[in-house]
Parts: C-alpha cells; structure tokens; sequence
C-alpha cells in the first residue's frame, strides 16, 4: 500500500522497489496484490495499480504511513 500511495503503479519487482519498501519476493508481491483486490483496495489496468479509493489513500498516508527520513 505504501508504494501504491507513493505514487508507484508499476514495476513493483524492480530491486529498488522491492528494498525501499521491504515487499521481499515476487512471489509475494503477486499474493499481496491478490490480497487487496479480493479486499477491493485497488484497482489494476495492468500494467498500472491504483488505489480504488483515493480518498483511501489520503486518510492512510496520514494516518498510517510513517514519513519517509
């Protein structure tokens, strides 16, 4: 979700988007964007992932992402 609100819609196996936001495999990449269009959080006109809510979006960076250093 943090790499979706930071503006990251593509290319999440890249290996400096797999480090900056700890996403660890390509296997687990592809079982957590399952998991959040089953949840409904985002949306995929593949290649691009967006959040289905950007509303969503607004209200979790600034209730749950933690700022960047």
């Amino acid at each position: 979700m943090r790499a979706i609100i930071d503006g990251v819609d593509s290319g999440f196996s890249c290996k400096e988007v797999l480090q900056k936001y700890n996403l660890g495999t390509s296997a687990n990449i592809i079982r957590l964007k399952n998991a959040l269009l089953q949840k409904e959080l985002i949306e995929t006109d593949e290649p691009r992932v967006t959040l289905s809510d950007p509303v969503f979006g607004v209200w979790f960076k600034k209730r749950v992402c933690i700022p960047s250093a």
